[in-house]
Parts: structure tokens; C-alpha cells; sequence
């Protein structure tokens, strides 16, 4: 009679079901600890995504590239398929012609208000156009409690003066606004220009705008430029789709 010693393998048999199960308890805690990395992770990319979302359209070198790419695409809408400098080139040149102002522009307004919804935030509006004020008096800019908590640097006082026809042909711009992107763009002799021409007259004319960009026209490549002439041009998109433009 054979006899088998079978303690043996029931040892082997037992080590390799406790090998089994601490690697099915490893993977088990692997994935629950994946899991809930995985889920953290995806909480933080969520937040700094929304973050970044808020940030953005609180940014207004963001919202110029946003003014600015609209821009082009109306001109494109209207002129067809240029290359962008020479879309600025058309606009400008009629814009210019027989000094009437006017240009029969193909804009999508649906397009225009979501830009304006950013645009006309405080904090991004005010970077771009200083605030205009109406008074009556001098006397006003003190004594009125209605206008003294708008008493701010970025504000152009009008007396005597109710309304905005002045700027039928221009617009009015920050400082602040002219004088970061003249620093960041010192050799551009088109926005030195413009800065120079802002700071002695006040108002932007839209014809002395276009006249300066036209003599200065290899300056277009300047992404900043283009930037600068949608921003200028703003006001003139939504006059002619008769949305009040200043706040």
C-alpha cells in the first residue's frame, strides 16, 4: 500500500490562498484608494478650471483678444476672405473715404452683447473707458451726494452737458489703458502715436485713429494694435446696432 504525505501540499495550498487574498485585498484598497484620488482630482481640476473661468473674464487683456477677434470676423463677414491686415486696411480706408464715417458693417449682435456682457463689468468697462460724468456745477463734484462715490482718477467731468454727442465720431480711453500697452509696446510708433494724440486732445477721433494706423500701416502686425483698434471701434459696432455703449 502507498501512502502520501499530504500535509504538504495543504500547507502549499493554504499559503496560496492567502497569497490570493491579500492580493485581492491589495487591489481592493488600490482601487478604492484610486478612487477617491481619482474623485479629489477631479474636484481640483473643477475648481481651478472654474478659477481660471472667473479669472478670464475678469481679465481684460482677455476680453481685448475676445473685442478683437469679433472684430476681424466682422470685417471678414463684411469684406470676405482677406487676410486679416489687409481687412483693417479695407475697414480703415473706407471708414476715411470722402471723411463720411460710415461703412455698412455685417455685425452679429447676438455675438456682440456676450462680449459686452464681460466687457461692461466694472472692473474690466473702467480699464478700457474711463467713467463720464454729468454735473451741473462745479460745486457738484463735492457737494452731491449722488456723484461724490464716483469721484474716481479714471472720470471725465462734463458741466452744463447732458449727453454724449460729442463722441459721435470717437471715443474716450483710460489712460491706464493706453499707457500699459505704449510701456509694453515702447517701439510701436503707431500706439506712441495714439497715446501722444489721446493725452493732448482728450477725445479718440475715429478718423485720427484710422489716419495714424494707415501711415503707420507695417505697425498692423502687432497683435496689440489690432487689439487697440477694436477697442477704439467698440463704441462705433454698437452705436450702429443702437446699444448704449456708455455706462
Amino acid at each position: 500500500m502507498l501512502y502520501y504525505n499530504t500535509n504538504g501540499c495543504d500547507n502549499n495550498f493554504n499559503n496560496m490562498k492567502f497569497q490570493a487574498t491579500l492580493k485581492n485585498n491589495y487591489y481592493s484598497m488600490k482601487k478604492i484608494w484610486f478612487g477617491f484620488f481619482e474623485k479629489k482630482i477631479l474636484i481640483v481640476i473643477c475648481t481651478l478650471l472654474l478659477s481660471l473661468s472667473s479669472i478670464c473674464a475678469n481679465n481684460p487683456t482677455f476680453i481685448a483678444s475676445k473685442m478683437k477677434a469679433l472684430f476681424t470676423q466682422i470685417l471678414k463677414d463684411t469684406y470676405g476672405e482677406y487676410s486679416e491686415n489687409e481687412l483693417y486696411k479695407l475697414f480703415l480706408t473706407d471708414y476715411t473715404k470722402d471723411r463720411k464715417g460710415e461703412v455698412e458693417l455685417t455685425i452679429n449682435v447676438e455675438s456682440l452683447n456676450e462680449i459686452n456682457d464681460e466687457l461692461f463689468s466694472d472692473s474690466v468697462y473702467y480699464y478700457f473707458y474711463p467713467r463720464l460724468l454729468f454735473l451741473d456745477s462745479y460745486e457738484d463734484l463735492y457737494y452731491s451726494d449722488v456723484n461724490k462715490s464716483q469721484i474716481i482718477n479714471n472720470s471725465i467731468y462734463f458741466f452744463g452737458k447732458k449727453d454724449h454727442t460729442t463722441s459721435k465720431f470717437g471715443i474716450y480711453l483710460s489712460n491706464r489703458y493706453l499707457n500699459e500697452i505704449v510701456i509694453r509696446n515702447p517701439n510701436i510708433k503707431a500706439l506712441n502715436d495714439i497715446y501722444n494724440y489721446s493725452s493732448a486732445m482728450g477725445i479718440v477721433s475715429y478718423f485720427m485713429i484710422a489716419d495714424i494706423v494707415l501711415t503707420n500701416f507695417t505697425d498692423i502686425e502687432n497683435e496689440v494694435l489690432k487689439e487697440l483698434t477694436a477697442v477704439v471701434f467698440w463704441k462705433y459696432l454698437c452705436d450702429k446696432k443702437g446699444i448704449s455703449f456708455y455706462k
